[in-house]
């Protein structure tokens, strides 16, 4: 028995690490894409096609990686996941054009390593523990897109590093503090429910800001409710998704969630922009939030059995 627990210790500080180094390396080479596409070409729309190339491939690669995973384990799935991103930083490392920069994306397909390790926590982790065992992760992911940040902070006085790393620092609160404590007092679909109306709210306050120098104060607290409730929101949605599924198929349902989300990456930014263009900030931050709002109310109709577990034969 205490070599079972050693081992299991040994595994989950292993896939920490990688977490950490994996979100550290991947935020450090994001704010350089923008400015590659801005001298390898001065198509000003390059960068939004860019990022729908991106989000298709993650969205291609999301249910594969999950298939993968459930075939031939986490630590495959891991192991490959990193060994993508090297090549992927490596191809980007050495791009000198555009299409060498689009190849250099066609990696990140596999680059599932987030995917991975919550498919570890369904193994690793018992199912009253999984929620909050999801959002460690999320901390370890925190803690290297904080280190990201603050090198942000330094070179850009402008505050939006500032903001950034409020938002990085209220996630790993949130995930590796105050959800483990609402875990504790409500269910995880309360919890979920009550983190989607923040969202809701948070983008209608958006809505209501008054542009201008006074604007960064009231940025900042909105800031950190919407991103304490987008991280709670996320894990706790993530460990129901795996709950709802068959031992066998856990990682895939938690790769179809990945993959959704990549399918939205696909429609919201050019969605966003015509209605920013159309409409304006205001119209931009209502409809994000009744989006949201329309969110809530379908989930408190479903059925609770949703959230639990499912006993495997």
């Amino acid at each position: 028995m205490p070599t079972s627990t050693n081992r299991t210790t040994s595994s989950l500080a292993l896939i920490h690490g990688n977490i950490l180094i994996y979100a550290f390396a991947f935020w450090l080479t994001q704010p350089v894409l923008p400015f590659l596409l801005q001298e390898l070409s001065a198509d000003k729309l390059l960068f939004s096609r860019f990022q729908t190339f991106c989000s298709f491939l993650q969205l291609l690669g999301g249910p594969l990686a999950g298939r993968i995973c459930d075939t031939f384990g986490f630590s495959i799935t891991l192991g490959a996941s990193q060994a993508a991103a090297s090549l992927s930083y490596a191809l980007l490392a050495a791009s000198t054009s555009v299409p060498t920069l689009y190849l250099s994306q066609l990696p990140t397909m596999f680059m599932h390593a987030m995917h991975a390790a919550q498919s570890a926590m369904t193994i690793l982790a018992p199912d009253n523990m999984r929620a909050t065992a999801m959002g460690r992760l999320s901390l370890s992911y925190g803690v290297g897109l904080l280190m990201v940040e603050c090198l942000i902070v330094v070179l850009d006085p402008q505050g939006v590093g500032l903001v950034m790393s409020v938002s990085g620092v209220v996630s790993i609160l949130a995930n590796g503090v105050l959800l483990q404590l609402f875990l504790s007092r409500w269910s995880e679909r309360s919890v979920a429910l009550v983190a989607s109306g923040l969202i809701a709210l948070s983008f209608g306050a958006y809505a209501n800001l008054e542009l201008g120098p006074s604007v960064l104060q009231p940025l900042m607290a909105l800031t950190v409710l919407l991103s304490g409730a987008s991280a709670i929101a996320y894990t706790v949605l993530s460990s129901q998704m795996s709950k709802g599924a068959s031992k066998d198929d856990r990682a895939t349902a938690i790769g179809l969630s990945h993959a959704s989300r990549s399918a939205c990456g696909l429609v919201a930014p050019t969605l966003g922009t015509m209605l920013l263009h159309a409409y304006g900030f205001q119209a931009l931050g209502y409809f994000c939030s009744a989006m949201a709002s329309c969110s809530v109310v379908y989930s408190a109709r479903q059925s609770p059995s949703i959230g639990k577990t499912k006993k495997d034969d």
